[in-house]
């Protein structure tokens, strides 16, 4: 196969997502060992505003690359590829590899924007998820441009180290024998965090079990603005700390960098999030926590659901989603209690090693056929739900996926029920 020039494409600033910084990083790093491809230059796109967009959009145009490949969440690559089909005077055009995050349905408005444009292409878009593959497979016309690949992790990064472990350990006052569950993440309504504490609460009580569980992240307000549901500055937090301290077996370890995630990661047992969050397309956190060799704990929501195809020892709780009473997805506490005891019946910790599936090595053999199928992925159009996404958001951009009485809307369960049809296959 002939080596094709490649220009890589992201954002200058650094994004304000922690994961999307590591995502990215990741993503240069696997193109940059890829065979296939000669990185001919990387694009960095400063803002979004209409003069940048279309200056870039000529810069590009004068690269001549074969392939352009989008590695970062922001700007919406739409407004790129407009811009670039304008200047753009070569009749062969290049081949566009687009990773998608979960701010893909935010920016409806802007793709289809560029719908005309994007039919010059042959693109493919790449998912971090078969859950994520299945929403934009109702999204877009043609299903060639669709597929899906685990976000990578950095070779050797989150290696399991016994003497780690129990450094870590000794220095909580951990006993050796003592089971430790961990999130770590954001401390949000929409990641269920202090459901998850209640529902722990509870089990423990209820059949007496003995665990600890570590918490590390920063605490945000974004509500649910899906619906209009915004919180005030500091309102999770005012809700944790009435709830959360009479809680003795959690423990809160505040913000945490990579070194220090990786200790405790190592400490653990087991990793655990109950999240059912719309943009919950892949996991960065479960995915370095299972590397280590950590047993997940996941809802059956989203991008969690294809963790049992990396991670064997993945553990899905079933998730309530139903228009019937236009209530947001909830982890089921009947279907956590028995995962949990489940595990801990069958857990044993001198079983753990590290994972290497989802190594920068492994990907970039997944994504070589990616590159030599493009020139048979043209890109055919979105579909009408597509187009019922991009009016709502332009409608009534603070609350596209209201309804009734505050609740979601019907357009909602419509475009989100993927999120859990790809589990129920599977169990």
């Amino acid at each position: 196969m002939r080596i094709k020039k490649a220009t890589l494409i992201r954002q200058r600033d650094v994004s304000s997502w922690t994961s999307c910084q590591t995502i990215t990083q990741n993503l240069y790093d696997l193109y940059a060992g890829l065979a296939e491809i000669q990185i001919q230059n990387t694009l960095e796109l400063s803002d979004s505003d209409p003069f940048s967009t279309f200056e870039k959009g000529y810069e590009l145009s004068q690269l001549e690359s074969d392939l352009l490949v989008f590695i970062d969440h922001f700007p919406c690559p739409a407004t790129i590829i407009k811009s670039f089909s304008k200047y753009i005077t070569s009749k062969k055009r290049p081949d566009i590899i687009i990773h998608i995050f979960g701010d893909f349905t935010l920016q409806a408005a802007e793709w289809l924007s560029a719908e005309e444009q994007l039919k010059e292409f042959n693109i493919k878009f790449i998912c971090a998820s078969d859950a994520q593959a299945n929403l934009l497979n109702k999204l877009l016309n043609n299903p060639k441009n669709i597929e899906s690949h685990f976000f990578p992790l950095r070779d050797g990064a989150h290696h399991f180290s016994q003497e780690m472990r129990e450094s870590t350990r000794e220095r909580l006052k951990i006993h050796e024998n003592e089971l430790v569950f961990i999130y770590t993440g954001r401390l949000s309504m929409q990641k269920n965090v202090i459901e998850l504490i209640s529902m722990m609460n509870e089990l423990k009580r209820t059949f007496q079990l003995k665990f600890k569980l570590l918490v590390a992240g920063p605490f945000d307000d974004l509500g649910i603005p899906y619906i209009g549901q915004y919180s005030q500055e500091g309102a999770y937090c005012t809700r944790w700390m009435k709830q959360v301290p009479n809680v003795d077996f959690v423990h809160y370890l505040g913000s945490l960098d990579s070194n220090e995630l990786h200790q405790y990661y190592c400490a653990s047992d087991c990793f655990i999030s109950l999240s059912t969050h719309n943009d919950e397309d892949f996991g960065m956190s479960p995915c370095e926590a299972g590397a280590t060799g950590l047993p997940l704990i996941l809802t059956n929501w989203g991008g969690y659901s294809s963790f049992k195809k990396y991670f064997s020892k993945t553990y899905l709780v079933e998730t309530t989603f139903n228009s019937t009473n236009s209530s947001r997805p909830s982890p089921d506490k009947k279907s956590l209690f028995k995962t949990v005891i489940n595990f801990i019946e069958n857990f044993s910790p001198k079983e753990r090693k590290q994972i290497e599936e989802c190594s920068l090595n492994i990907m970039r053999k997944n994504l070589k056929n990616s590159i030599i199928e493009l020139e048979t992925s043209p890109f055919n159009g979105f579909t009408e739900l597509m187009t019922k996404v991009g009016a709502r958001f332009s409608a009534t951009k603070n609350s596209p996926f209201s309804g009734v009485r505050g609740n979601y809307s019907d357009l909602y369960y419509d475009l989100y029920d993927s999120y859990i049809e790809v589990e129920k296959k599977d169990v």
